[in-house]
């Protein structure tokens, strides 16, 4: 009976061992990268995988105000944008120094950006408390070019594009 305590305890203390290891591995593969360091600027900022609970967006109402070049010759078109940015400890996205990771249009893009700005998130937590966090968001929109002959209401498309 005697003999069971000790190593029983030996391994307790073996498995915390793991699972502190399996924590700080975890940050390791979690690092900012150079291109963070201009997040740094307004404070301390952390990947999504550093914190204990991530943003969470809790009102995309605001959608892009785009209007597409219907000079050019198309149909239809698909338009997206995958933006990087900062919510801070409020919840209020920092765009100041917003990321264009992907898209196929610059202005379309910008209007991403400017709508993202509006948006209002819960603020990522880092043991108990409210923390900046860098965090990416796709948008995206389909358009229709639709002729309309004067004086007549328009309708909608019959098939919008598949984005």
């Amino acid at each position: 009976m005697t003999l069971r305590f000790p190593l029983l305890a030996g391994l307790a203390v073996v498995i915390s061992a793991c699972a502190s290891a399996g924590g700080t591995s975890r940050l390791k593969g979690c690092a900012l990268t150079k291109t963070d360091s201009v997040y740094l600027k307004g404070g301390a900022v952390y990947r999504d995988c550093a914190v204990d609970q991530r943003v969470q967006a809790v009102d995309r109402s605001i959608h892009p105000d785009f209007r597409p070049d219907v000079s050019m010759s198309f149909r239809d078109a698909c338009y997206s944008a995958e933006i990087e940015f900062v919510v801070d400890e409020s919840g209020t996205p920092d765009v100041e120094d917003a990321r264009v990771v992907h898209s196929n249009s610059p202005a379309f893009a910008s209007a991403a950006i400017q709508a993202i700005a509006r948006w209002r998130y819960r603020p990522a937590m880092l043991n108990g408390a409210a923390v900046r966090q860098i965090t990416t968001e796709k948008v995206g929109m389909g358009a229709v070019v639709v002729a309309v002959p004067a004086g007549q209401t328009p309708r909608p498309p019959v098939r919008p594009p598949i984005c």
